[in-house]
């Protein structure tokens, strides 16, 4: 079954209890997207990936979306400041990609290609956050390319 946000706020309002016995504190997770060498394009696992991100902000953010657009209901299950309000995301490259020169650039647009994917799944611009991280911050320490070093950090705060 593919993502769509009607079935992510039919399920937000049938489990939305789980948001209301949650602080924020508890909200604060992570997901990881991960990328080809020298490329920006957003695979369908990534894609996958921050759909499930996009229908889990909605259940701890108390159900709010992006009220400006049409396309974006807004079921308000409780007060914002109750629930996480800020995704950040970190946008990294490889070794490889550094010895290439193309790691600081390759490390905006993949973060800038994951907000804009936010941003077209209603999660409200105002609460997102890149930050590119060039090829400062592995998970795998290596000089090789390395596929987990290519990738895009989405953080619940």
């Amino acid at each position: 079954m593919r993502f769509s946000l009607r079935n992510a706020f039919l399920a937000a309002i049938i489990v939305g209890a789980l948001a209301f016995s949650t602080p924020a504190s508890a909200t604060s997770r992570t997901f990881l997207c991960f990328f080809d060498e020298g490329s920006a394009e957003l695979d369908e696992r990534c894609e996958q990936v921050l759909a499930e991100y996009a229908f889990y902000w909605m259940l701890m953010s108390g159900g709010q979306s992006d009220t400006s657009r049409d396309d974006c209901p807004s079921i308000i299950l409780a007060p914002s400041e109750t629930y996480a309000s800020r995704t950040e995301i970190l946008g990294h490259a490889d070794a490889e990609e550094r010895r290439r020169g193309i790691s600081d650039r390759i490390s905006a647009d993949r973060t800038i290609a994951v907000m804009l994917f936010l941003l077209s799944h209603c999660i409200p611009g105002g609460t997102i956050v890149g930050f590119p991280r060039s090829a400062h911050e592995p998970l795998v320490p290596t000089d090789d390319a390395e596929r987990q070093n290519r990738r895009v950090d989405i953080i619940m705060r």
